[in-house]
């Protein structure tokens, strides 16, 4: 297998990564590929998800403005599957009874001739989180599922690289006061005692805590310092 880390390890963003693993990554074929991590069953639901593809930025638009992770097939059945997931657009914005019918997003990857995808789930080493490694395809399932085990795999080690190499930390943009802050509470310090320990107000420590948890999608401070140390923040 390719050496995963070697081949991101010049990449600056987890869009740049990807668009290294097309290149260099021979399963691929030079297809558009994504990746998607949640760390919950319905992350999706309320966009609680790190994605990313070297799809156009028209494409990624069309996503966003067609429901997003809301309406995304993969996302809807990542977390129950160990298999992978083959996806027909033909069938998927045809299909009434689906929330994907009528998708504007799938309907363009239908009608540029990429009429599959082709996703790979993998689970986090801890078993916290799951992911997959999707090809926006040309290729049957036929063709696909016997590079499979190869295909989730790579998935895996991405998942890995991009945590070791810190392109989480920048795909959430925290600063590194916000990030020092949400370890100093992770080691069971309060804002009061971080506002004394810095000389700032508690309030200034409050509020960089809440640009943290905006960033993170966070509804508390102790969900914000779970997924900075999940996704290897601090």
């Amino acid at each position: 297998m390719a050496d995963i880390a070697e081949i991101i390890s010049k990449s600056n963003s987890l869009r740049g990564a990807l668009f290294a693993m097309q290149r260099h990554v021979a399963l691929f074929d030079g297809h558009d590929i994504g990746y998607e991590f949640v760390l919950r069953d319905a992350s999706h639901v309320r966009a609680d998800v790190i994605n990313m593809t070297t799809q156009s930025l028209e494409d990624i638009n069309l996503y966003t403005e067609s429901g997003g992770s809301n309406a995304d097939p993969v996302l809807e059945n990542i977390a129950s599957r160990d298999h992978p997931i083959f996806i027909d657009l033909e069938y998927a914005c045809k299909d009434k009874n689906s929330r994907t019918y009528g998708n504007k997003y799938l309907k363009k990857m239908l009608a540029s001739n990429r009429p599959y995808l082709s996703s790979f789930p993998f689970s986090d080493d801890g078993g916290i989180g799951h992911g997959a490694i999707t090809i926006i395809d040309t290729q049957p399932p036929a063709v696909r599922i016997k590079q499979a085990s190869e295909l989730s795999q790579i998935g895996l080690q991405l998942h890995r690289a991009l945590r070791r190499a810190g392109l989480y930390r920048k795909f959430f943009r925290l600063t590194e006061k916000e990030l020092s802050t949400l370890l100093l509470i992770a080691c069971g310090q309060t804002a009061e005692d971080i506002a004394e320990k810095i000389e700032l107000s508690s309030r200034a420590i409050e509020m960089r805590l809440g640009k943290a948890r905006k960033k993170l999608k966070a509804r508390t401070t102790t969900e914000a310092v779970y997924k900075a140390a999940v996704y290897g923040l601090i």
